[in-house]
Order: structure tokens, then sequence, then C-alpha cells
């Protein structure tokens, strides 16, 4: 089995070295192809890679390929991806490191398991975080339903990396980052998810993300936000048939209550998932819907997400006990 290890740079000198020395300390034995894909960057970030690859001597194979203008983080990672030749992926962001054992842990997985889709490991941040504890996975050894998947998509990481991808299923599945976007990684694993059906577990630390202030995540302003956000539920809505088939899509729609904001932008949006509602024969959900598109008041929101798995039932009670069921009958 080959591991194609995925590294995007740019202007990352202060974390390049760590990143890369983490690659070389594994002690997997198996064969390991690194790629570094260098944006452009306008620091000594490529030169430091170049250096330390130069003078290395052992049984990983170092590429090393330099864009000719800066492309950003999604085309890097395809650029990777076009060259790569591994059995299985491993995205690693040049100011994050793996974890000692690393490769070894995920690989013993993957033998463990004979052809699985994913193996997904465990991350820690710096500074720490709650967020990436991911104690909703900590008794799942291995998933190899698609249907169960989806309903534990808020328990799987949304990031590319940590984890091991199988390369023939992102062939097979046309799995590529899309360009000029941020939060590329959600709509990514949003493709990824909805079409796996085996994932299994190394439940020790794998992979150490840094947190850093001045990230492109940690600097966004609101209008680049929602100006993404859109672009990327654009996309979602239009590959789905039901707003409410899984927790993958449950998790996409209060994503646009979180961003909604009643201005135009968000129109064909709006029409897209009404449309999707009412095919599926969910009218008092899309009375509740557009009822909070009038109003943007969370109570219409609550309901809807809140209660879907209740029945409609439930949502009338609500309705009633609020003195709204005029609405429905409308």
């Amino acid at each position: 089995m080959r591991i194609s290890v995925i590294i995007p740079i740019y202007n990352v000198s202060p974390y390049i070295e760590e990143c890369i020395d983490s690659v070389i300390r594994q002690t997997w034995n198996g064969d390991i192809e690194c790629i570094l894909i260098d944006d452009c960057s306008s620091d000594d970030s490529f030169k430091i890679a170049k250096e330390l690859t130069d003078k290395y001597s052992g049984n990983i194979q170092f590429k090393l390929i330099r864009h000719t203008h800066n492309k950003g983080l999604s085309e890097a990672r395809n650029s990777g991806l076009d060259i790569s030749t591994g059995d299985y992926i491993l995205f690693l962001d040049s100011d994050d490191y793996l974890c000692p054992g690393s490769l070894e842990l995920l690989a013993n997985e993957v033998i463990k398991h004979d052809h699985v889709d994913i193996v997904h490991g465990s991350t820690l941040s710096i500074p720490d975080k709650a967020y990436y504890h991911r104690t909703g996975l900590r008794d799942i050894e291995f998933l190899d339903s698609n249907a169960e998947i989806r309903e534990r998509f808020s328990d799987l990481s949304i990031n590319a990396w940590d984890k091991l991808i199988s390369s023939s299923f992102i062939e097979s599945h046309g799995l590529r980052f899309r360009p000029g976007i941020i939060h590329e990684d959600e709509l990514w694993s949003f493709y990824l998810y909805r079409s796996v059906s085996t994932i299994a577990f190394a439940h020790e630390t794998t992979y150490m993300h840094r947190i850093r202030e001045k990230s492109i995540m940690t600097t966004l302003n609101d209008d680049i936000e929602l100006e993404n956000w859109n672009k990327i539920l654009i996309d979602v809505f239009d590959s789905i048939s039901n707003p409410f088939e899984s927790n993958i899509e449950i998790y996409f729609l209060k994503k646009f209550f979180k961003f909604y904001d009643k201005t135009p932008i968000w129109n064909n949006l709006v029409y897209r998932i009404s449309e999707l509602l009412l095919k599926n024969g969910r009218r008092l959900d899309n009375v509740l819907f557009r009822k909070f598109i009038e109003t943007n008041d969370e109570f219409y929101r609550n309901i809807l997400i809140d209660c879907h798995s209740k029945g409609p039932d439930y949502k009338v009670f609500q309705l009633v006990k609020h003195q709204l069921f005029n609405l429905v009958m409308k």
C-alpha cells in the first residue's frame, strides 16, 4: 500500500520545517509519497521545504511543485491529487503536523478493514478546543452503512485533513476541491460523506492542528462569509432531493438559517429550498420556512429544524399552542 501525503504551502515559513519533519519521522515502513505544492509563497517557505527535502535520504519520495501564480488552497490540493500515485491520500496543512506513528495507526486500520473508504483519525488543536475532540465517536470502531454515516455527519470531521481517504474512491466520485471559495473543506466533505460506505476509526491522536490568529479562517469579515456560504449552499441544494434526507442535509439547512439575512443574494436559494420542500410533500415545513423568510423569527426555524423528526402532529401542536395554526390553513 502506498500513501500520498499532500501538503499545500503558502507563507508558512515559521511552521513548514515542523510539518515536513513530522512526515519524515513517521514510523510506518510502507511506501510514502509526499507532495508539496507551493502556491507562490512570498516568504521563504518554498526555500525551506526544498532545502529539507534535498538533504533527506530515506524511503519517502518527495515531490515539489510550484504554481506559476497564486491559485488558492483548493487548487493547490487539486494539483496534489492530479499527480498523486498513492492508494490512499492524506491531506496535511503546512502549519499543522502529524503525531509520531500517525501513518502507522491509520494504515493498520486499512489493513484490518481491507479496502476501507476512509480511516478517520483524531485531532487535537493548538490551542486546545473541545470542537476537535469528537466525543460522539469514541465508542465506534467501524461504520459500513452510508445511511448511518449520513446520520453521524455532525460527529465526523468536516476537515479534509486528519484522515486517510481511498484514492480510488476519490477518483471514482470525481472529488475535487471547488476553487475560489472559503470553507472548501465543508463542501468537499458533503460530497465525500454522502457517498462513502465504510469508515474505520483510529482513536489515538494522529493530527495536530494549529489555530493561527491571522489565518484566513480567523480573519474573515461578514460579507465574505455570507458570500461564500451562499455559493456553498447553492451547490449543496442543487444536488440534493430532500432537505431532511439525513443529518448531512440538515447540517447545511442549519447553515442557511444561520447566515440568511433577507438580502437579495439569497433569493435563488430560498426558491430552491421551498421547491424541494413542496416536492417532498412537506407543505407544513414549507409554510414554516416561508414564515421564517418573511419574519426572520427564530421561532419558525426552531420548529422546522428541531422538531422535524417528530412529525407534523408535533409541529401543528406547537402552532396551536402559540396560536399560529391559521398559517397552515391558508
